[in-house]
């Protein structure tokens, strides 16, 4: 018989994180977000209330961000790629294009915020919360993750060819199409969640699902084996 009892157990988050709340601390300083540059090493920083223009382009590229909260921006192009971000909290924020490649955030929360798209191939994330959170196209190819609950959101293309999944789960969540395809999953919980569609079927070993997703996504398990259904 299957033990499928450590599927139960949801990602173990840090207590500043949960429930989208900011990072603890009394002396968080204002900046703008203009000011943010590539390369920069952030502690403390409280950037609030600022909107740019769609097609707007910040870089924050090998950035580092500790104990920071951004909280109601909007902006068109961020790119992170290579930065770290520890013990921060991301809230009611939309960017049409989020890049997180080769990124590393740990102890981190993304509440009530909109991403176009968000780019995290190859992303390190561990003790990550994703709450009320809507995504366009979300992509993790190749990335390592570890402890991350996506609760209460939406996600329209979920793309984690190659990744490396452990305790994921997804309570409350609408994903339009999920792609686990040479993933490595442990311990993936896709119960409490409604899943539109699935690229190949044959990859989900190593996730847990209910009897009524199964059924509802019977079509997709049988094109996986090359059975027609009529």
């Amino acid at each position: 018989m299957i033990d499928h009892s450590s599927s139960t157990r949801p990602p173990r988050l840090p207590a500043n994180v949960r429930g989208g709340m900011r990072p603890a601390g009394d002396d968080l300083r204002e900046a703008r977000l203009m000011s943010l540059e590539r390369e920069g090493s952030y502690d403390s920083l409280v950037v609030e209330g600022q909107n740019l223009p769609l097609d707007s382009s910040l870089d924050w590229s090998v950035a580092s961000f500790l104990d920071c909260d951004l909280h109601n921006l909007s902006l068109g192009s961020l790119m992170m790629d290579h930065a770290s971000m520890t013990t921060s909290a991301v809230g009611s924020c939309g960017v049409v294009r989020l890049s997180l490649a080769e990124s590393s955030v740990f102890d981190c929360s993304f509440s009530g915020s909109r991403f176009g798209s968000l780019e995290a191939a190859g992303s390190v994330l561990r003790s990550v919360l994703f709450e009320g959170c809507r995504i366009g196209y979300l992509n993790l190819r190749e990335a390592t993750w570890r402890d991350v609950s996506f609760r209460d959101c939406r996600i329209e293309t979920f793309d984690a060819i190659g990744a490396s999944l452990t305790r994921i789960d997804f309570p409350g969540c609408t994903i339009g199409s999920l792609s686990l395809q040479h993933a490595k999953n442990t311990d993936v919980d896709l119960r409490q969640s409604t899943i539109r569609g699935i690229v190949g079927a044959e990859h989900l070993a190593g996730t847990t699902m209910d009897i009524d997703q199964i059924a509802d996504l019977a079509p997709a398990f049988a094109a996986s084996i090359g059975i027609r259904t009529q």
